[in-house]
């Protein structure tokens, strides 16, 4: 049997410091004889790796790892690439390290890849073949034992790390170390509380009504004034945006100006949300001060942290380092849950020597796709060193509880809350389909005809209510009435930069509006309750069914899609949602598929061929994808097995994209299963920050 370990991307994807002498494994690399069927082993390796939803290439990776250690016989050899590969996936899965002499810990992850081609191979023991290499020593070529050595991994009893992982956990604690161990902010606590007594008397509105800050969101406007670095972590409706606007409001009649504060977040589609909510905000208040009236005119424009940093996609780097640093003195993050290790690092090394970092976030949210919690990591650190010097002022640490988002007379936003709520604390009774104390209950349906689309929605999967609820889905969310089919069908003109014109702006929003009310979630891309699947069958349906000829191309006018990759020229990031239209740039004009996106109050086109390569369609997407967006109306798919992936807190990221529905299709007991099961990621960040103010205290 011929392995179909194969070269990929894999091999750009982790950077292990080593890049001379990697080659992939042959039987002469081996040894001539073999006494088992290498190649079986390395396809079971393959398939398992790909029923955990990662790509078979991280398999090549592995094997090209322990290609550098020739001498092995061939068991241990294989023994070595096992190990490899558990490392690997566990960074996949977000870790910054794994405990590998935790015997229970290692004896999963070997027995989530290896089956019955490594017990007839006679590798029933490999764990413990795993730990004897380990400590045989240190004559691995690719294991390390000190932090200075230069190679793939590095092992540190008890947990091995690959070597980039652990210099950019090591670097982002020395420099969060630096930053609180730095002299406390001077501050003028008259012109503070004078600051804050202004803010009371020209309060803010939301939605219409005024609002004055709870004492969670004081004590958090209050702390960012104070502390070199606040944390501020809180569900969707806890204020975050409100706590925003008032402390650039507070910081503005301190004397900071506003070309001195950066606001950013990780995606652009974070930062438009957060734009939109602040300019809402600061705009709602009823008299405003000169002061509030220049700060509008200023307010600094949210930027993804990578334009901040000023990354160039050309040369792969970024413009702002630890040696050319920014020229803020306030930096505001929002999102900060989806910001992995090595943005984060990024972002705290080129912070000059006297800026504010203020990071805002949901701890409780998926954390980042790639390696590292650091917005829980940093919370427990800074929780901690509060508790411990409860007069330090260089940092501030407050979860905000209090919801604002729904009203007492609203049953469906209310379900939610407490749905959301109950997902947070691991409470699977509210599963069970009875009332609580408020009336409100997640709802059974038997069939999808049943779904009213209001409040908490349960649906069974089984494949005839999929069938079913996707052909409702098509039928009212996305074929929809007369009036969107034309809309869908509409050619738009456009002015010379590619503006929608004015005279077509309404229109050009009310179909933005309408593929922006409604989304479906799904846990992972492939399978069949995959992201990608589920946007191939409504294309192929969109495109039999349109008004006018189909365009046989991957999208049709009226599709909704996402931006999967930055565009610094086309100000287009990952994670923009616009959507497919017909357009011309003047009368008479031939038409051309576009792609349409928001740009502030008004609506751009690109020509649909110069960016195909960086969109795909977005009826339905990931629950990564999802974060930082909100919906009317979400549903929420989920796979017909049991997977890693399905935790806590994807079903509550997924719940809390939803303002007034959310529909779950899938299967109770899964469901049950997901909420119980929490994401373990394993980082060091934070006991290697408080060793390095450990350490920085007893130099001084």
């Amino acid at each position: 049997m011929k392995s179909r370990v194969r070269r990929g991307k894999a091999r750009d994807s982790l950077s292990f410091g080593l890049s001379a002498g990697l080659h992939e494994p042959t039987r002469r690399d081996i040894g001539p004889q073999l006494p088992f069927d290498f190649s079986r082993c390395l396809e079971e390796l393959e398939q398992r790796v790909e029923a955990q939803n990662l790509s078979a290439d991280l398999v090549y990776l592995a094997s090209e790892i322990a290609a550098l250690e020739p001498r092995l016989d061939p068991k241990d050899r294989l023994a070595l690439l096992v190990l490899v590969l558990v490392t690997i996936i566990s960074v996949r899965r977000g870790s910054t390290r794994f405990m590998v002499d935790c015997e229970s810990s290692l004896t999963q992850a070997v027995s989530e890849l290896c089956g019955p081609a490594f017990e007839e191979a006679g590798l029933k023991d490999l764990p413990k073949k795993i730990k004897r290499l380990l400590h045989d020593g240190g004559k691995l070529k690719v294991v390390g034992l000190d932090q200075d050595d230069y190679k793939p991994l590095l092992y540190f009893p008890p947990h091995i790390y690959h070597q980039r992982i652990y210099r950019t956990e090591c670097a982002l604690a020395g420099d969060v170390a630096k930053l609180l161990k730095n002299e406390p902010l001077e501050i003028d606590e008259t012109a503070l509380q004078v600051a804050l007594e202004d803010l009371g008397n020209l309060p803010l509105k939301v939605e219409g009504k005024t609002v004055a800050l709870s004492d969670e969101q004081m004590a958090a406007v209050t702390a960012a004034a104070r502390s070199r670095l606040t944390i501020v972590s809180g569900g969707p409706g806890t204020g975050k945006t409100f706590i925003v606007a008032s402390l650039i409001r507070l910081l503005v009649r301190l004397g900071v100006k506003c070309e001195e504060i950066a606001l950013a977040a990780p995606t652009g589609k974070a930062a438009n949300r957060m734009e939109e909510s602040l300019r809402r905000a600061l705009q709602a208040i009823e008299s405003l001060s000169p002061t509030d009236s220049l700060m509008l005119k200023r307010l600094p424009q949210p930027q993804t942290l990578h334009r901040l940093l000023g990354y160039s996609s050309s040369r792969r780097r970024f413009n702002h380092h630890r040696n050319n640093r920014l020229g803020f003195s306030v930096v505001i993050v929002d999102e900060v849950s989806m910001v992995d290790l090595t943005l984060m690092e990024r972002l705290v090394g080129a912070l000059g020597p006297n800026c504010r970092l203020i990071l805002l976030g949901d701890t409780d949210q998926l954390p980042s796709v790639s390696a590292g919690a650091v917005l829980r990591d940093l919370l427990s650190v800074v929780e901690s060193i509060a508790q411990a010097n409860p007069g330090a002022s260089t940092a501030g640490a407050i979860r905000l509880s209090k919801s604002f988002r729904h009203h007492a007379d609203d049953t469906s936003t209310r379900a939610i809350s407490i749905f959301a709520e109950a997902i947070k604390r691991g409470d699977t009774e509210v599963l069970e389909n009875k009332a609580d104390t408020s009336g409100l209950a997640v709802l059974r349906r038997s069939s999808p005809e049943e779904l009213s689309y209001s409040g908490v929605e349960l649906l069974e999967n089984t494949p005839q209510n999929i069938q079913q609820f996707v052909d409702r889905w098509f039928r009212e969310r996305i074929q929809g009435s007369n009036e969107l089919q034309r809309l869908k069908a509409k050619v738009f003109r456009q002015t010379d930069d590619g503006t929608i014109a004015p005279e077509d702006q309404s229109e050009m929003k009310e179909l933005f509006d309408h593929v922006s009310r409604a989304l479906i979630v799904c846990v992972t891309r492939v399978f069949a309750t995959g992201s990608e699947a589920l946007n191939e069958v409504f294309h192929e349906r969109v495109a039999r069914t349109k008004l006018t000829a189909p365009s046989l191309g991957r999208f049709e006018p009226g599709e909704p899609i996402i931006v999967t990759r930055n565009d610094y020229d086309r100000e287009l990031f990952n994670g923009d949602q616009g959507v497919v239209i017909r357009a011309r740039h003047q009368a008479g004009a031939k038409p051309f598929l576009a792609a349409a996106f928001p740009f502030g109050s008004s609506f751009r086109a690109f020509p649909l061929n110069t960016i195909e390569d960086s969109i795909e369609l977005s009826y339905a997407i990931t629950a990564h994808k999802a974060q930082g967006s909100e919906y009317e109306m979400v549903a929420l798919l989920l796979p017909m097995n049991d997977m890693p992936l399905l935790t806590r807190e994807l079903i509550y990221t997924a719940v809390t994209r939803a303002r007034r529905a959310i529909v779950i299709v899938g299967d109770l007991l899964l469901l049950r299963t997901a909420i119980a099961r929490k994401i373990e990621r394993s980082s060091g960040l934070g006991e290697r920050v408080l060793l390095e103010l450990n350490n920085q205290s007893a130099q001084h």
